[in-house]
């Protein structure tokens, strides 16, 4: 994606943060693109979108959301848990969806 860590960031580039902040980005750049009508940059960032979460995100995801909800002490940080994960694979579902096919 080449996104970088800003200096004074102390939290690691595989923190969950981060990486849904990557794929935010991916989600912006697709609107800017797609307002500008450059629709063959739609569509690459339409597959980023995918492999990110296909090959990378939702690879470890489902473990750590089992993890979470095992070691957490409060209901709070299991519905976030689950509202996240569930959001993730919306997402997921969405970038196959074959509309998004420009």
């Amino acid at each position: 994606i080449g996104l970088k860590k800003k200096d004074g960031i102390k939290e690691q580039e595989d923190h969950l943060a981060f990486e849904l902040e990557c794929k935010a980005y991916l989600c912006n750049e697709m609107m800017k693109q797609l307002k500008n009508q450059k629709y063959e940059d739609v569509k690459n960032l339409i597959e980023k979108q995918r492999t990110f979460l296909t090959k990378h995100l939702l690879k470890w995801l489902p473990s750590f959301f089992q993890r979470l909800n095992k070691v957490s002490k409060t209901d709070f940080y299991k519905a976030i848990g689950v509202i996240t994960f569930e959001l993730v694979k919306i997402d997921s579902s969405l970038l196959k969806n074959k509309f998004l096919m420009i």
